[in-house]
């Protein structure tokens, strides 16, 4: 299996509710073809699962392939935030927050503001990007 298809197959894991096996095809996939794709969602299903340190990993790595990764820049901050590392979450929302939409945007800026980590509130500005499996031509 291709790591594109242990990252769709890992996807629809997740999307079952069946998440550590979602880590496992992420992680599997990530060690064979390590993209900021695949970190990014490695590190959210990482999360789900309560893994915040290997979570955290994932969203840095991802984020040291492609700088302009937004939505790991939020799911990173986001991380951190509920962790209560406000200054470093601040950093991190700040550069994500142009990918979501104004009223999400408009809430991160007021938690920031606030500078109280408040759980589950920034949930919902996370989620799942899979590159879907190559479909060779014929």
């Amino acid at each position: 299996m291709s790591p594109a298809d242990k990252a769709l197959a890992a996807l629809e894991r997740f999307h079952c509710g069946d998440y550590e096996s979602a880590v496992h095809l992420f992680a599997e996939a990530a060690d064979e073809a390590p993209t900021t794709e695949i970190l990014n969602d490695l590190g959210y299903a990482q999360q789900t699962c309560g893994h915040m340190q290997e979570a955290e990993h994932s969203f840095r790595e991802a984020l040291t392939i492609a700088p302009d990764n937004t939505q790991a820049a939020v799911n990173l901050g986001a991380l951190l935030f509920n962790k209560g590392k406000i200054e470093a979450a601040a950093y991190w929302l700040e550069r994500g927050i142009a990918s979501i939409d104004s009223a999400r945007r408009t809430a991160v800026r007021c938690i920031i503001a606030d500078s109280e980590p408040q759980p589950n509130l920034l949930g919902s500005a996370t989620h799942l990007h899979v590159v879907p499996p190559r479909r060779d031509v014929q």
